[in-house]
């Protein structure tokens, strides 16, 4: 196994701006990448200034204290090992997104009749579930305009035959 090494969506190689897409690209558990790495300033070793590519696979761990991530090396122009860009959206985007709006929308009402508004009338309580099921309706109508606008990307175990 290779050094242990720390990967902002930034370092990601991927077709669309990162002030676009500021949460994608990322990669996941098991991912075989290639990627150079890059050390901090203050670290000094002859081998650290290569820019071979290193391969390795992602942990898929996006959870790290800042603290924890500071002292390891990080990796850069990270893609696929076959040199594809990591996509913006996987092949279950779209369904991951209708369920988070299904389970959010149900919180969401259920919150709403556990709360202190369950004082106003039926019309008023209708109108703010309606409210709220517009809103989860936005939320799966722009995913699926991704979906249709970038397509949706192939991981690296899910390419498509040559």
């Amino acid at each position: 196994a290779g050094p242990e090494v720390w990967v902002h969506r930034t370092s990601i190689q991927t077709p669309y701006s990162f002030e676009e897409f500021p949460n994608r690209p990322y990669l996941q558990k098991n991912e075989r990448v290639k990627f150079q790495i890059e050390y901090d300033d203050g670290n000094s070793d002859d081998n650290k200034n290569n820019n071979d590519d290193v391969i390795g696979s992602s942990s898929g761990d996006s959870t790290g204290e800042h603290s924890e991530r500071e002292n390891k090396p990080k990796a850069v122009n990270v893609m696929f090992e076959n040199g594809r860009q990591i996509p913006l959206f996987r092949k279950n985007y779209h369904a991951a997104v209708i369920r988070g709006e299904s389970q959010r929308l149900g919180k969401d009402i259920l919150d709403l009749f556990e709360s202190n508004e369950m004082t106003v009338d039926d019309t008023e309580l209708l109108d703010k579930i309606k409210e709220l099921v517009e809103n989860a309706k936005e939320k799966i109508q722009a995913a699926e305009r991704n979906v249709a606008d970038y397509g949706i990307g192939l991981g690296a175990e899910e390419e498509e035959p040559h």
